[in-house]
C-alpha cells in the first residue's frame, strides 16, 4: 500500500546563511521526494537580512514565503503564517529557534498541526533572552518532537522540564562528496587572496556576532603574527561586530594579515586552503564549519562548548580550548604549526570520524525516523 506524502513546513528566521539554514536546505535536498513534500516559511526579521535561503529552496523547486516580523512576534505574520499553512496543508510545522517556536505554537491553535523543532543551542547573556528561554521550554512540552544537535543540549532540554521520550539527538552531518570538488579550487582561490606558498592560513568561519566570539581570534593574532612570519588570517562570514572587528585590526596593528571576506557562497574552498580552522564560539551545538573542516583533514581548534567536546576528542582528532581563553588559542594555534606531523594526524583522525559518524546520508535516514516516529505518535 502506498505511503501517503507527508508535508512538511520548516519556519527558520536566521540573520545570514548558516548552520540552521545548511541543514534545511540538506533535508530539502536528501529526504525522499516520494515521501515527503517540504515547504520554507522564512521569516525576516529586520530590513538588512540576508534571505539566501529562500533564494536556494526555490531554485530547488521548494514553495516557500518570505514573511517580514520587524521587531517583535506581531499578529499579520502569524496570519500570513496561518494562511500559508491551511492553503498548503501541512501536516507539520518544524521551527528552528525561539521566535518560530513561538509562532509555530500560537499557529496550532489555528491549524491542525503536529510540532517539531531542533534545539541549536542558547547565550543567555540578556535578561530578555533568559526570559525567552523560560517561556520557549514552556511551550516546548507542547511540541510533539523536539531535535537537539548533541547530547549536551538533550540533556539541557530535558533539565528544563521536557520529556525524554520526546527529545532526540540527531548531530549535524555534511556532504563528504563536495570536499573533492572544492579541492579543485584551491590554486584559483590562492591567487584571488595573493597568498605566497609561504604564508600560512588560519580561518574563522561563522556569524561574526557576540555567540561565536570571533574577537577572541582577533586578540590573539598580534602574539600570533610576531612567531608565525607570513601568517595570513580570514574572517569568513558577515555579522553585527563586522565593523568593529576591522576597527579593532587597526588598532593591534594587524591589518595587513587580515582578511575579511564577507558571505562566500564558496566558503568550501576557502576552509579547503585553509592550514588551522578555529571556532572561538561561546555555545554551540554541533558547528557545520567543525565537520566541514575535520571533512578536509585540517585540524580544528575549538572552544569546548555544547556538542564540540562530544566530536573532538583533544589531541586525538582536534585541539580543545576553554572559551574565551586567548592564551590557550595561541599555544595550541603554534602547537600545530610546529609540528606538520601532528597536524596530519589530526587531519586525518579527523577525516575517518567524519566518514564514520557524520555524513549526511545518515542524518537523512536519521530525520527520516524522527518524522516517521512524529506522525506515529501523533496518531495515537
Amino acid at each position: 500500500m502506498k505511503q501517503d506524502i507527508i508535508k512538511i513546513a520548516h519556519m527558520i528566521a536566521t540573520p545570514s546563511f548558516g548552520g540552521p539554514d545548511a541543514t534545511v536546505l540538506s533535508m530539502f535536498k536528501k529526504l525522499p521526494h516520494d515521501r515527503y513534500k517540504q515547504y520554507l516559511i522564512f521569516l525576516r526579521c529586520s530590513k538588512t537580512i540576508n534571505h539566501l535561503l529562500v533564494g536556494k529552496s526555490r531554485a530547488l523547486g521548494i514553495s516557500s514565503v518570505l514573511i517580514s516580523t520587524w521587531g517583535k512576534c506581531n499578529l499579520l505574520a502569524l496570519l500570513k503564517i496561518i494562511i500559508f499553512v491551511k492553503k498548503n496543508r501541512i501536516q507539520v510545522v518544524h521551527s528552528h529557534n525561539y521566535k518560530t517556536d513561538i509562532l509555530t505554537y500560537l499557529a496550532s491553535k489555528c491549524c491542525s498541526i503536529k510540532l517539531a523543532t531542533t534545539l541549536h543551542g542558547w547565550v543567555e547573556k540578556t535578561r530578555r533572552l533568559k526570559f525567552y528561554k523560560r517561556v520557549d521550554f514552556k511551550l516546548l512540552k507542547q511540541f510533539n518532537l523536539i531535535k537537539t544537535v548533541s547530547i549536551p543540549l538533550r540533556l539541557e532540554a530535558i533539565s528544563e522540564g521536557l520529556p525524554s521520550d520526546k527529545v532526540m539527538v540527531i548531530p549535524n552531518a555534511i556532504d563528504i562528496s563536495l570536499m573533492v570538488k572544492m579541492e579543485d579550487k584551491v590554486a584559483e582561490l590562492r591567487d584571488e587572496f595573493g597568498l605566497k606558498k609561504s604564508n600560512t592560513v588560519i580561518s574563522y568561519v561563522g556569524r561574526l556576532d557576540r555567540e561565536k566570539n570571533p574577537g577572541l581570534l582577533m586578540e590573539a593574532l598580534p602574539a600570533l603574527m610576531n612567531k608565525i612570519p607570513g601568517l595570513k588570517c580570514f574572517f569568513i562570514g558577515e555579522g553585527e561586530l563586522k565593523e568593529s572587528l576591522i576597527h579593532r585590526a587597526g588598532e593591534l596593528s594587524v591589518s595587513r594579515a587580515v582578511i575579511f571576506t564577507g558571505y562566500r557562497g564558496d566558503a568550501l574552498s576557502l576552509i579547503s586552503l585553509t592550514d588551522i580552522l578555529i571556532i572561538t564560539s561561546w555555545t554551540e551545538g554541533i558547528p557545520k564549519c567543525l565537520l566541514e573542516g575535520m571533512a578536509f583533514k585540517k585540524p580544528v581548534v575549538a572552544t569546548a562548548v555544547g556538542g564540540v567536546p562530544d566530536v573532538i576528542i583533544d589531541g586525538e582528532n582536534g585541539m580543545l580550548i576553554p572559551p574565551g581563553n586567548r592564551e590557550e588559542l595561541i599555544n595550541k594555534v603554534e602547537l600545530l604549526l610546529e609540528s606538520p606531523d601532528f597536524r596530519r594526524r589530526l587531519g586525518e583522525n579527523g577525516r575517518a570520524l567524519i566518514e564514520s559518524e557524520y555524513s549526511d546520508r545518515r542524518m537523512v535516514a536519521q530525520m527520516d525516523d524522527f518524522y516517521q516516529k512524529l506522525m506515529e505518535e501523533a496518531d495515537e
